[in-house]
């Protein structure tokens, strides 16, 4: 059951009357909270916090602001929740996860929709989660250290209940792991020290140029081969519709219980896996073609069919965290402020925050 709770917040006079509408962000510092409203209020509650505040964000669209500082930014959700009423939280426009190798914490991003591009850069980004979000592209950018150029690193980077649109690439001396997720065209460059993990993920490889095994060329002219290499693949379900790229090996990969198109074959002294012909044997909709509403249920029959050792269904909706779009915690839901300020110069603005769990 939702619990409602109804907090009063003193914010200093001038501060804009918001409609219920109008996207809203509440920075929390220690036991202090500050208010910022409009398309701007994520960059303005950021521009205010300290490593290890909390920025809540309410249904809406913010534009994007780059992550230097070891905060938590929680949104209301990836997608409508048709149950509660509640919005999805967008974040507009490519931003980058910047922080120094030489800062302890972490960036937690939860319950966020963003359409463009994540980057990692910056030295070493170290233990950023990324939980419940619906994510476009997550790629290394760019950065340099006394006058040399490098790519970005990301250790240990976790994904949990996401949907990874487009295209994810986990650059040299980087690890990541996906639990319960969707992704598209997952890459590692030609590095053995690259590293991902999967567990109970739906892996679209349909793109020639991704997958297991295979090679991709920028639009630069520069060229790399991509393996999965060191990769590790628990419960998971393959897709490919593209027939002229049915076989992939993956170079010191091993695969679990998992589910893979008919013509894909895996070294079986590492790996256990079935293979199927039609992906509607095994999805009840889904066919290749990504849309953000689809949510990769199994038929009956493979729900029972394909199971891992203890007897729960492969994909996203099995193991041990089966998928949920919905964020636990408090969102903000709503926001009234009086028309007219107290006589210290102060306005009460009054928010509501549901808390659905998940």
């Amino acid at each position: 059951m939702k619990k409602l709770l109804m907090i009063l917040i003193a914010a200093v006079a001038g501060v804009t009357v918001a409609t219920a509408q109008e996207a809203l962000a509440v920075l929390t510092h220690g036991t202090t909270t500050k208010t910022f409203t409009g398309y701007y209020a994520l960059q303005n509650a950021y521009a205010a916090a300290t490593h290890g505040d909390l920025i809540t964000l309410s249904s809406g669209t913010f534009g994007a602001v780059n992550l230097a500082k070891t905060i938590t930014v929680r949104g209301a959700g990836m997608e409508q929740d048709k149950t509660y009423g509640t919005q999805p939280t967008v974040i507009d426009g490519n931003f980058t996860l910047c922080v120094p190798d030489t800062i302890g914490g972490i960036v937690t991003v939860e319950g966020i929709y963003n359409s463009g591009t994540i980057y990692y850069s910056n030295y070493v980004q170290r233990g950023p989660k990324f939980i419940k979000c619906r994510l476009n592209n997550v790629l290394p950018g760019s950065y340099t250290s006394n006058g040399t150029s490098y790519t970005g690193v990301t250790k240990d980077a976790t994904f949990l209940h996401c949907k990874v649109a487009n295209e994810v690439v986990c650059n040299e001396k980087s690890s990541m792991t996906f639990i319960n997720c969707f992704v598209k065209h997952p890459q590692t460059r030609n590095t053995s020290t690259s590293n991902l993990t999967f567990h109970n993920c739906v892996i679209d490889v349909t793109y020639k140029n991704s997958g297991v095994f295979s090679s991709f060329s920028y639009s630069d002219g520069s060229y790399y081969n991509v393996h999965l290499y060191s990769s590790i693949f628990t419960n998971c379900i393959f897709v490919n519709t593209n027939t002229n790229y049915s076989s992939y090996y993956g170079a010191y990969t091993t695969l679990q219980n998992c589910l893979l198109p008919s013509g894909w074959s895996f070294d079986t002294s590492r790996s256990s896996y079935w293979n199927y012909d039609k992906r509607l044997d095994v999805f009840k909709t889904y066919d290749g073609s990504y849309s953000n509403e689809q949510d990769f249920q199994l038929t009956d029959t493979a729900k029972s069919k394909y199971v891992d050792s203890q007897g729960r269904q492969v994909g996203i909706h099995g193991g041990t965290f089966p998928f949920s779009a919905r964020v636990a915690g408090p969102h903000l839901k709503t926001m009234q402020v009086s028309p007219r300020s107290t006589g210290d110069g102060k306005l009460n603005v009054k928010v509501r925050i549901e808390n659905t769990g998940y």
